[in-house]
């Protein structure tokens, strides 16, 4: 795997990020949900096109998703969660995979799909936090973009 820059939702302030396996995940998260879903994607579509422009502000989100992480969060429109790390700063975000909350599950680990998709992004977050503690990725001067080795084991 290895973290690509989407240059389609990244603006002035914040780069938008995915990761890259055989696919892009955020491309997989928009197709699984495109055929009955396809309003709430298109809005949540436009939120991390204004993020882009105008940073990833905290009222975008759903935070603290997971406490031992506090860059982890979700964006969501409704019943939709999209999992994403969030960078302090607001310049920077990854855009996970997610789906849907069912109406009788309190939280996203109730639900299979979800929480897989959860502990995905909390182990790539556990993976760039420690590339970033050794170096190996480092944040650019700006603040806005992810260098070095971008490739996630």
């Amino acid at each position: 795997m290895k973290l690509v820059e989407l240059k389609q939702f990244s603006g002035e302030e914040c780069t938008i990020y995915t990761w890259f396996d055989d696919k892009l995940k955020f491309d997989t998260f928009i197709n699984e949900l495109r055929e009955t879903q396809i309003q709430k994607l298109i809005l949540i579509a436009g939120r991390i096109k204004s993020i882009g422009q105008i940073g990833a502000s905290a009222n975008f989100f759903k935070l603290n998703e997971w406490a031992q992480d506090e860059k982890i969060c979700c964006l969501y429109d409704d019943d939709i969660r999209l999992f994403c790390i969030r960078f302090k700063n607001e310049k920077i975000l990854i855009l996970g995979g997610g789906g849907v909350k069912g109406d009788d599950d309190r939280a996203w680990q109730d639900d299979a799909k979800l929480n897989r998709e959860g502990n995905l992004i909390i182990e790539i977050s556990k993976i760039i936090n420690k590339k970033l503690e050794n170096g190996s990725i480092y944040i650019s001067s700006n603040g806005k973009y992810l260098l070095g080795d971008l490739n996630i084991p």
